[in-house]
């Protein structure tokens, strides 16, 4: 049995995304000129998903930024806000209210 190996701090990037991963010129076309440089990326959001131009761009700091337009806002900061925003939003879903009360009620089924 193959281990499936999932995206980490470490390694943003799966093995296909790496392999579909656009070059430089490309990235720089899409972005801003210097953007592969200073350690962006765009890969394909799913298999197969250049044939349909769905992208996703990955800042310098492995934020995963599903819109080109976001990707330009995160680019003053190397995408290190979109990063804490992605690494913050599941500690905010588990203090919800909503959250809390659904676990509870998980936990008495």
């Amino acid at each position: 049995v193959k281990k499936r190996r999932v995206r980490s701090a470490e390694e943003p990037l799966l093995d296909w995304e790496q392999e579909q991963m656009l070059g430089e010129r490309a990235v720089d076309a899409k972005l801003w000129p210097g953007a592969y440089a200073s350690g962006w990326r765009v890969v394909p959001k799913y298999r197969g998903a250049e044939k349909r131009c769905h992208w996703s761009y990955v800042s310098p700091e492995g934020a995963r930024i599903t819109s080109k337009s976001a990707a330009l806002q995160a680019q003053p900061d190397g995408g290190l806000s979109a990063k804490a925003a992605q690494e913050e939003m599941p500690r905010m879903v588990s203090q919800s209210e909503e959250a809390k009360a659904a676990l509870r009620e998980a936990a008495r089924l």
